[in-house]
């Protein structure tokens, strides 16, 4: 956390930048950890709400990554909602504070603030344009090898937590769900003309 004198006083804000560990810093690159701050500067300037960033800057070739952001510290922590089997929440204290608002209505919020994003840009033919976007080389049918890679590590992760029995409080129908998605997941599927874009 920084403390700032503006114009209106002191300000907390929070700076969240990739690190300089060389090691690291080729993780960044592959992992494409600067796209943070470039959606903050590209495209959440026109979501009203979605980012509480103050600024930011990235560069995808360096892995560089700097975002100064408002200090949420007094939130909600969302996560908490999704119960003891959610992988953010394992080993963590789930109880519920004095003050706290309703799982339903902070859920709704959330769902709200998605849906204003996908009906934002959807169908945006511009996105594509955005290389530094996640799977912009695949919505324009390049990068099968990526995509294959990214299949088969998501497969291998919802294996391997079905296996361990992470997801056996989930609900059997939304498990179902996952499945016949991971099932139907496949380049020619993801690339042909069925596609929503």
């Amino acid at each position: 956390k920084l403390k700032l004198t503006v114009a209106e006083g002191e300000k907390v804000v929070v700076l969240k930048q990739a690190s300089e560990d060389p090691d690291r810093k080729k993780q960044q690159v592959a992992l494409g950890l600067p796209r943070e701050a470039l959606f903050y500067n590209q495209l959440a300037k026109d979501l009203e709400g979605v980012a509480p960033v103050v600024w930011a800057a990235g560069d995808m070739t360096t892995g560089q990554k700097a975002c100064i952001l408002e200090d949420l510290s007094h939130g909600t922590i969302v996560g908490r909602f999704f119960g003891p089997s959610h992988p953010h929440n394992w080993g963590k204290d789930l109880a519920t504070g004095p003050g706290q608002p309703a799982a339903q209505e902070v859920l709704t919020q959330i769902l709200q603030q998605g849906a204003r994003m996908h009906a934002k840009y959807w169908q945006d033919q511009s996105l594509p344009a955005h290389e530094w976007l996640r799977g912009s080389d695949w919505a324009r049918g390049e990068g099968r090898e990526t995509w294959e890679a990214a299949r088969a590590a998501s497969v291998g992760h919802w294996d391997k937590a079905k296996a361990a029995g992470k997801v056996a409080a989930w609900d059997p129908q939304f498990v179902a769900v996952l499945d016949a998605s991971f099932a139907r997941a496949t380049w020619e599927e993801y690339t042909g003309a069925g596609r929503p874009w």
